[in-house]
């Protein structure tokens, strides 16, 4: 880790000081009043500091920056562009805090909206999004040679229309089999289910079920036809659930496997 270095500070009342400061670290300053506290934190180390991070802008940017006048020192090296919160009130509004005093507020609010990884709070791991392309790669790289389902799910609470119309929907769409998961993840695959125009609304599973999008092996010669079934199954998981804005999808392998996916940075397992 590299320190700043400080040789022979004669600021105010320094006598001589050689000193190294650890870089990315938190480190204190303590003594009696008068030992040189302010001296070497405000005077010598900000005082530069500011100084040289002034001198690398242009001329133009300069004249409208007050600069510190240079510290009494022989010698500083490593010495990084600084900010001073000194020990006086200059708050304005009860809620200012470090971040908004010293504007830096706002650039640990780009970084954690860019850079930032967010977990699902429920525990099922991070939350990302995931466009059909980036599916299609997903299951060409893990799932080559097997044979999937591309599933919508449809929450029973939330479906679009009562049973008999959404049955009629469903046929009008193209959509001919539904998928039933099982009661316990280790009692089965689960159920398919084939509608058709001779069918009964009754045949609707009476809890949460999925609509089989397409069945498909997956090989590499047909990723055009996998990511349009994917794209088609974000379409219709917003299409066929009331009040849904985010696409949800799962991929279901004929052993059994499931894996969920999301289109929006929400949690594809509990949205």
């Amino acid at each position: 880790m590299e320190n700043i270095i400080l040789k022979n500070v004669t600021q105010n009342n320094l006598k001589g000081v050689d000193l190294e400061i650890p870089l990315g670290s938190f480190t204190v300053v303590c003594g009696p009043s008068g030992s040189g506290k302010s001296s070497l934190a405000f005077e010598t180390l900000y005082a530069e500091g500011q100084r040289r991070y002034i001198e690398s802008l242009n001329s133009y940017a300069r004249q409208f920056l007050n600069k510190a006048p240079k510290p009494h020192v022989e010698f500083i090296n490593n010495i990084p562009p600084a900010i001073a919160l000194e020990q006086k009130n200059s708050v304005r509004n009860s809620r200012s805090t470090v971040g908004t005093s010293s504007d830096l507020l706002d650039y640990l609010r780009l970084f954690y909206a860019k850079m930032g990884q967010p977990f699902c709070p429920n525990g099922h791991g991070p939350i990302e999004k995931h466009p059909p392309g980036a599916i299609a790669d997903l299951v060409l790289e893990k799932l080559i040679d097997r044979r999937i389902y591309i599933l919508v799910p449809v929450q029973k609470n939330s479906q679009i229309l009562p049973d008999p119309k959404f049955l009629k929907l469903l046929l009008a769409e193209g959509m001919t089999r539904l998928y039933v998961p099982p009661n316990k993840p280790t009692s089965g695959i689960g159920d398919f289910v084939e509608i058709s125009a001779k069918s009964k609304s009754s045949v609707l599973p009476k809890k949460d079920f999925f609509v089989v999008i397409d069945r498909i092996a997956v090989k590499k010669e047909d990723q055009g036809r996998l990511i349009d079934s994917l794209s088609q199954a974000y379409k219709a998981s917003v299409h066929l659930n009331k009040g849904s804005s985010t696409g949800q999808l799962k991929v279901l392998t004929v052993e059994g496997d499931l894996f969920s996916y999301s289109d929006s940075l929400s949690c594809a397992t509990c949205n």
